[in-house]
């Protein structure tokens, strides 16, 4: 049996350096902690579905919700997750930075298909907590439209 190893919080730790927004969606880039790689970011749904890829590979943090299926049989999609992943790589960057924005993103639980965690705007030097993914778009979007700290006052 091979065992699968084990992974912590800071192996899931990412970088996100947000370049620009266009049409209300980001564009930039993701640097994972367990990875020396980095991955284009076109649109949030890439950025969520890499690190959800990244999540259900590590098995962390653990997924309160799983696919399901009426036949009892389920999809291996891995072939599809690691073809995704291949296309979207990037070099990498010693000490990433965005044009608009840097953010250490932080999820530390996904309950109630969702995430929860923390968000560091690095510029700015603030952390803020997110309850979902929506709330971490939020504020990621703030950030990127102005340098007034609204919603990340705690």
């Amino acid at each position: 049996m091979v065992k699968k190893p084990q992974y912590t919080s800071a192996a899931v730790r990412s970088v996100f350096c947000l370049d620009g927004v266009e049409n209300y969606d980001f564009k930039g880039r993701l640097y994972i902690g367990m990875e020396k790689q980095g991955y284009a970011v076109s649109c949030m749904a890439d950025f969520v579905k890499i690190l959800e890829n990244v999540f259900d590979y590590c098995n962390f943090p653990q997924a309160s919700h799983e696919i399901r299926s009426f036949f009892g049989v389920k999809r291996n999609n891995d072939e599809k997750r690691m073809a995704f992943m291949e296309e979207k790589k990037i070099a990498s960057q010693p000490e990433p930075k965005g044009d608009k924005a840097t953010f250490i993103v932080q999820v530390q639980f996904r309950q109630n298909a969702t995430w929860q965690g923390t968000v560091q705007w690095v510029e700015k030097g603030v952390t803020q907590r997110f309850r979902s993914e929506l709330e971490l778009m939020k504020l990621m979007g703030e950030a990127s439209e102005t340098d007034e700290l609204a919603s990340w006052k705690s």
